[in-house]
């Protein structure tokens, strides 16, 4: 729980004491001030919240056979064709990072909540577990924006394979760059970081994944397209829906 004081107060322990220059100018030095503190409820204090969370945890430890399973073809695929194109036509597998991804998408969704990543200051007054949800929301409309546009934009059956490839990369990012933040998130709680310590480590991992899917795609696109092609794929693909992630945090 966080304390709001008024303008022309500070703290004291758990007093609000009149500042005296402020006290001197409006003519009431000798008056006796009232402590007015306003309580502020943080992240954690909805229950809301605490249950999403909570949820999380125990999809994540379910989820954690199929992990496991797919663990090594999800770290090969980062750098390497073979692993990505062995993942997507295996269909148990590629089904099994589905649902990891769905998951993925969850925690993301709240780690950008909690830290700030994904912020819509309009929505403070109604409290954090509105803007939880909206951040949520968020998150899963661009996915939605992404997977439409995937749908859309399919090539011609000859570039199939590596562009189905190239979408399900971006899934296996997904689920490893949520892995690296939930371990992220520990390490910083042990070292007892503050909150935008964390925040600066969470946006710069989020960078570094968003370049690396950038990169790979542009790699793997040229395999059925030009150039100019796969950048095109890349801005309506990728940049179009984490624009419009961006502007709804930056204009709302």
């Amino acid at each position: 729980m966080s304390v709001s004081l008024p303008s022309g107060y500070f703290g004291v322990d758990t007093v609000a004491v009149r500042d005296l220059g402020a006290a001197f100018l409006e003519g009431s030095l000798g008056s006796e001030v009232p402590a007015v503190m306003e309580q502020v409820p943080s992240w954690g204090d909805s229950l809301l919240n605490s249950a999403l969370v909570s949820a999380a945890i125990l999809l994540c430890l379910a989820a954690a056979p199929s992990f496991s399973e797919v663990f090594s073809l999800l770290r090969g695929s980062l750098t390497r064709l073979k692993p990505a194109m062995d993942l997507e036509n295996n269909v148990r597998l590629s089904r099994e990072r589905n649902r990891l991804s769905a998951l993925a998408l969850l925690v993301l969704s709240l780690a950008a909540a909690r830290f700030s990543l994904v912020d819509f200051g309009f929505l403070s007054a109604y409290g954090p577990a509105v803007g939880t949800l909206a951040v949520i929301g968020a998150c899963g409309l661009a996915m939605l924006v992404k997977m439409g546009l995937n749908g859309l934009l399919t090539p011609r059956r000859s570039g199939l394979e590596y562009y189905n490839t190239a979408h399900s990369l971006f899934l296996n990012i997904l689920t490893m760059t949520a892995t690296l933040a939930v371990v992220t998130i520990g390490i910083c709680s042990l070292l007892k970081l503050n909150d935008l310590s964390v925040r600066c480590i969470l946006l710069y991992e989020l960078g570094a994944a968003f370049l690396l899917n950038c990169i790979r795609r542009l790699d793997l696109s040229l395999h059925f397209c030009n150039l100019f092609t796969a950048f095109l794929y890349l801005c309506a693909l990728d940049f179009f829906p984490a624009a419009l992630l961006v502007s709804a945090t930056l204009f709302f």
